[in-house]
């Protein structure tokens, strides 16, 4: 590690801004749109669109304070960066510490969810979770490879996204021009029967907020994107533009094709779309499609969520370690406790032999910045921003 000016990264900014963008519409349209169409359908009624529109809008405010925030500070540790800025308050970052584990213990577990089976199922004559954990492995190959291979198949990923959402506009649009069965433009317009429109709507944009939600993990990333001030402002609100304007049109087609009643029955609302009318799509590809949207969606969450292992080794001066587990909880960084006192002599001779071939001789001149007394009210000032990195030695003579 060597010492930094305040701001200055070195991780490889590898994301440009279309990169960017095309990560944060992968991160925002995933496979919950695939079953939370007839869930919203379910408690609002026909009016669909009504939700994802007010879920649209509450994602829009949230997207207006994570943009000035990681301009203000691009750096890769998202919120927890950001409450510790702003409020400088223990008991704030504790609050934000288990919102975090309660976040992450809320996370889709790593087999198929009920409609994410059903597409398993739909698209191959593999058990669901075989299938599931295939493309876990593939992708967690992908990004154990690097980043900028990993945001590459995301923008694959992506655009079979859109292209298989696009699909069931294009469905629903041959099955309403052609007056299939079923088939009642005026329905989105109907709302659920005996309650209040405004809470029913209010109770689907609870759902629908969850499919426009995924755009936050994308800070955690801000040391590896180029020109991140500008860049991120764009791609957030672009994001969100391209994915709420997809999720409308989808919405609006579903009601109008597919009975309400049958979307909220259907562990697979969007295939119910494609089977109607005469551009019926064959379940297996319209689900492949549909996987590698489950796919990418594990892809960008090991890609926001992966930073790699901390060592300790060598405390002797004392056992403690006066650091905070929040930048480790956060960024899901192993911290590894190396025994080098008990180590075995082939171990060490391993580890030194390691050295001497692996180390950059030219690089480990820059972990030690040398600097005058003068010098170190400055430093520790740099040092409480987390502007400085690697072995700090002050020259009394200097």
């Amino acid at each position: 590690m060597v010492s930094l000016p305040r701001g200055e990264s070195q991780l490889k900014r590898a994301i440009s801004r279309k990169m960017l963008l095309l990560l944060v519409v992968g991160d925002i349209l995933g496979a919950g749109i695939y079953a939370l169409v007839g869930e919203v359908g379910g408690r609002v009624g026909g009016g669909i669109w009504a939700a994802f529109l007010l879920a649209l809008t509450l994602a829009l405010f949230t997207a207006f304070g994570y943009a000035e925030l990681v301009t203000k500070y691009p750096r890769a540790a998202g919120a927890a960066l950001y409450v510790n800025k702003e409020w400088r308050n223990p008991s704030s970052r504790s609050w934000l510490r288990s919102r975090s584990w309660h976040r992450g213990s809320r996370r889709p577990p790593p087999w198929p969810a009920p409609s994410e089976a059903t597409i398993c199922r739909r698209s191959s004559t593999h058990p669901p979770v075989l299938v599931a954990v295939g493309f876990l492995a593939v992708v967690a190959v992908v990004n154990f490879i690097g980043i900028s291979e990993s945001v590459k198949l995301n923008v694959v990923l992506t655009a079979i996204e859109l292209t298989g959402l696009l699909l069931v506009v294009g469905a629903g649009l041959a099955a309403i021009i052609d007056g299939a069965s079923g088939v009642d433009p005026g329905r989105v317009l109907e709302f659920k029967e005996g309650e209040s429109t405004a809470l029913a709507v209010i109770a689907g944009a609870g759902l629908a907020f969850y499919a426009l939600i995924g755009f936050e993990d994308s800070m955690n990333m801000a040391e590896e994107v180029r020109d991140p001030q500008r860049a991120y402002p764009r791609a957030l609100f672009g994001g969100l533009a391209i994915a709420g304007g997809v999720y409308m049109v989808v919405t609006l087609v579903t009601s109008a094709v597919v009975p309400t009643e049958r979307l909220a029955a259907s562990d697979g609302p969007l295939l119910e779309v494609v089977s109607v009318g005469p551009w019926q799509m064959s379940p297996k590809l319209f689900s492949a499609i549909a996987l590698f949207a489950l796919a990418n969606g594990a892809l960008i969450t090991m890609i926001m969520t992966s930073r790699g292992v901390v060592t300790a080794c060598g405390l002797a001066q004392g056992i403690d370690l006066p650091a905070s587990v929040l930048p480790f909880i956060l960024r899901n960084v192993t911290l590894a406790g190396i025994d080098s006192v008990n180590a075995p002599q082939p171990v060490r001779i391993e580890a030194w032999t390691r050295l001497a071939t692996d180390l950059d001789l030219n690089k480990l001149a820059l972990a030690t910045h040398v600097v005058g007394l003068a010098d170190v009210p400055d430093v520790v000032a740099r040092m409480t921003d987390g502007g400085v990195r690697g072995r700090t030695v002050v020259d009394l003579n200097a």
